[in-house]
C-alpha cells in the first residue's frame, strides 16, 4: 500500500495547480460595479472631468462596440482581452492625452470623424457655429462654391457639405500635410470627396492659396483660425497644452494674426455678394469689427456676430460689397 501516498501526492500537486491556473473568465457585474467606482476615482485624482462620459467612450473604444449608456456597462461581461484593453486606454486618458485622441473617431454634428494628434479637435461650440452658418445657407438654390481655411480634419466643410445639397464644391486649405491627408480620407469616408479637396498652403500676405487656386473666387469663405494669444497657451489644460498641435492654437501676441490674414485673402479671393465667416475668440468680435470698418471698408462689411452656448459674441457674418 506504500504506493498510495506517492498517487495522491501527485494527484493533488496536479488539482491544485489547475485550480490556481488564470483563466480568461468573465467580470461579473460586482466586480464591474467595484471597477467602476475605482475608475472614477482615479479619473478625479488627474483632474478629469466629465468621468463618466470618458469611462462610456473608452469602454466602447475597448470593446468595439456601442453602448447606450454609461449604466450598461455594469451589465458587461467584460473577457481580459478587453478589460487589458480598457485599461491601457484608461492610462492614457489618466496622463490626459485627448479623449478624441484615444478612440480615434469623434463625432461633429452627426457625422463620425477620423482625427488624430496633427489636428485641432472641434469643439461643441465650432459645431454650433457651424450650425449658425448652415442655418443662414440652408434654403439657398443657387450653387456655392466655398472655401475653408484651416481644415484641420475638415469637420467644417463635411458638415457644410453633407447639410447643404447645393454647395457645388469646398476647397479646403491647411499649413500640415497630416490634416490634408486626415481631411481627405473622412471626406472619403463620409463618400463626400467628389464635392472636395484639399491642398497644403501656409496663407501668408500677398501669398493666399495655392498655385492651383491663384485668381479663384468664392461665394463662401469659412474658417475656425488659431485664435488664442501666443501668452495664454501655458494656461490652457493639459490635453490642449501637452497634446495638441499648437500651430492649430496659436494666433500671436494678440491672438488676430491669422484672423487678419483671412481678411486680406477674402478681399481678393471673395466674390461680391459673398459672405465671410469667422469663429472668434472670446472679445475678439469687437476687434474684428473695428478691424473691417478701419481697414477693409472698401471691401468688406461687417454685417453681424452671433452667439455661442454661453452667450458670448464668437460667431461672426462679413460680406464682400
Amino acid at each position: 500500500m506504500n504506493y498510495i501516498k506517492p498517487f495522491w501526492s501527485r494527484f493533488t500537486r496536479r488539482f491544485t495547480k489547475i485550480q490556481n491556473k488564470p483563466t480568461n473568465s468573465p467580470q461579473t457585474k460586482n466586480a464591474i460595479t467595484h471597477r467602476l467606482k475605482e475608475w472614477n476615482r482615479k479619473l478625479k485624482q488627474a483632474g478629469v472631468g466629465d468621468r463618466e462620459t470618458n469611462i462610456k467612450y473608452l469602454m466602447e473604444s475597448a470593446i468595439s462596440k456601442n453602448l447606450p449608456s454609461y449604466d450598461s456597462i455594469k451589465e458587461l461581461e467584460l473577457s481580459e482581452k478587453q478589460l487589458n484593453r480598457f485599461e491601457e486606454l484608461f492610462k492614457m486618458r489618466c496622463d490626459r492625452r485627448p479623449l478624441q485622441h484615444i478612440v480615434g473617431v469623434w463625432d461633429f454634428n452627426g457625422l463620425p470623424l477620423k482625427t488624430n494628434p496633427a489636428v485641432f479637435i472641434p469643439r461643441p461650440e465650432t459645431e454650433q457655429f457651424v450650425s449658425e452658418v448652415i442655418r443662414h445657407y440652408r434654403n439657398i438654390s443657387n450653387p456655392i462654391e466655398m472655401l475653408e481655411v484651416g481644415c484641420g480634419s475638415g469637420a467644417i466643410s463635411m458638415a457644410m457639405l453633407r447639410s447643404i445639397p447645393f454647395i457645388r464644391s469646398s476647397t479646403a486649405i491647411d499649413c500640415c500635410d497630416d490634416a490634408i491627408q486626415l481631411a481627405k480620407e473622412n471626406a472619403i469616408k463620409l463618400k463626400l470627396s467628389d464635392r472636395f479637396q484639399a491642398f497644403k498652403h501656409m496663407v501668408k500676405e500677398n501669398d493666399y492659396l495655392p498655385s492651383p487656386l491663384k485668381g479663384k473666387t468664392y461665394d463662401l469663405i469659412i474658417s475656425n483660425p488659431p485664435f488664442a494669444r501666443t501668452d495664454e497657451l501655458s494656461w490652457l489644460y493639459p490635453e490642449v497644452k501637452c497634446y495638441e498641435n499648437r500651430i492649430a492654437l496659436d494666433g500671436g501676441s494678440d491672438g488676430l494674426v491669422v484672423v487678419r490674414l483671412v481678411l486680406h485673402l477674402s478681399r481678393f479671393h471673395l466674390r461680391s455678394g459673398g459672405k465671410l465667416w469667422l469663429e472668434l475668440g472670446n472679445d475678439q468680435t469687437p476687434l474684428v469689427k473695428t478691424i473691417v470698418n478701419l481697414k477693409h471698408a472698401e471691401n468688406l462689411r461687417f454685417l453681424n456676430s452671433y452667439k455661442d452656448r454661453y452667450g458670448r459674441e464668437r460667431f461672426v457674418e462679413i460680406e464682400k460689397t
